[in-house]
């Protein structure tokens, strides 16, 4: 679901093993233009919450309004993570795809390094 007031979007990851959860992503920069016209990119901040812990992330994103695809790259915070993920490293990618007008599915993949 998008919240376009408030520049964020909810949601839930499922069959994401570790992941399933239910997720925040709030935009902290507008869209800016790229080389190609009918693609922006945008930064923002992943909150992945678990019943194992929660995850965080900073992210920057692509998106192409011609093909209604995404793509973002998400950096894990250690410090602001908790439980299992309290302290973790690495980085997420997803891919993913508007099917509805409040749906967006993708994957995931990437490595998370636990302490």
């Amino acid at each position: 679901m998008q919240d376009s007031a408030s520049g964020r979007n909810l949601g839930t990851i499922t069959r994401g093993g570790i992941l399933n959860g239910r997720t925040e992503i709030v935009f902290s920069t507008a869209a800016f233009a790229t080389p190609d016209p009918t693609t922006v990119s945008f930064a923002g901040e992943l909150t992945l919450t678990t019943h194992r812990g929660v995850l965080k992330t900073h992210d920057v994103y692509l998106f192409d309004f011609a093909t209604a695809i995404g793509t973002g790259i998400h950096r894990i915070d250690p410090a602001a993570s908790t439980g299992i993920f309290s302290g973790a490293t690495g980085v997420l990618y997803d891919t993913s795809r508007v099917t509805g007008p409040s749906t967006i599915e993708g994957d995931v993949t990437g490595a998370i390094c636990l302490r």
